[in-house]
Order: C-alpha cells, then structure tokens, then sequence
C-alpha cells in the first residue's frame, strides 16, 4: 500500500476511536519515510487529540528542520509551546512564522495575544495594531529607503 492509503486508514481508525491503531500505522510509514510531510502532521495531530504535547512539539520541530518555511508548523509549534508555558519558545516560533510571512497578520495577533498573557501591555497594543495593518511594521523601513 501506499504511504497515502496507510494515513486514509489511520483516519478511518481514528474516527472509529482506535487512536492506538491510528498512531501504529502511522508510525510505521514514518519508520520507512522519517520526513514524510503528512504523516508527520498527521502524526502531530494525533499526539495532540491524546494531549501529549511534548511529543507534539518534538515532532513539530522534526516537521520544521524538513521544511523551515511551513509557517503553518511554525504557529502550531508556537501554540504549543504557549500551552506547555513556555512563552519564550512561542515568541521565538512566532518571530519566525512573522519572518517567513511579513504581510501576514496571524502571527502578529498571536504575538499580540501571547504579550497579553504574559502582562506586556503595551508590547501587545504595538502587536496589535501590526495585526490590523502588517505593513506598518515595514513602514519605516520604506522611508529609509
């Protein structure tokens, strides 16, 4: 079988509340494929619906040192690691998500929202408001150029 009907059967498996069969399957496709892009989501996916966030985030960063610009692996590491209360580590994957996507507005709203939780104030109204507008944040850089 192909390593695309393996994660069709893990989904089924899953839907049907066999997690541990799910997490097998995919398991041995990774074995054969280590850097294989869906099965690593797919088994991101599941160590998060068992809420095993350690193992999520170890094979979050396995998904990014394969592909470092999937700014969607970088948000979902970000909260990640806001949920194991590690705000240095969200802010330093939302940097890098913000990078990778200058105009996109996400990461600086999480950026934004994750100041906010950690009481910086007026860091997170600065965030904010490049949420609302992600070219003001290259705004001077354009003057000066």
């Amino acid at each position: 079988t192909s390593p695309e009907d393996d994660l069709g059967l893990s989904r089924t498996l899953q839907r049907l509340g066999r997690r541990d069969d799910a997490e097998r399957v995919v398991d041995e496709v990774l074995a054969e494929l280590p850097s294989h892009p869906e099965a690593l989501r797919r088994r991101i996916d599941l160590a998060l619906d068992a809420q095993d966030l350690h193992l999520a985030r170890r094979l979050q960063r396995r998904r990014l040192e394969a592909w470092p610009v999937d700014s969607g692996t970088w948000l979902a590491l970000a909260e990640t690691n806001r949920r194991l209360r590690d705000p240095e580590a969200a802010e330093r994957a939302l940097l890098h998500a913000a990078r990778l996507s200058p105009y996109a507005s996400l990461p600086r709203q999480r950026l934004g929202e994750l100041a906010y939780e950690e009481g910086e104030k007026e860091e997170a109204r600065e965030e904010q408001a490049a949420h609302v507008d992600p070219g003001l944040n290259q705004a001077p850089w354009r003057l000066a150029h």
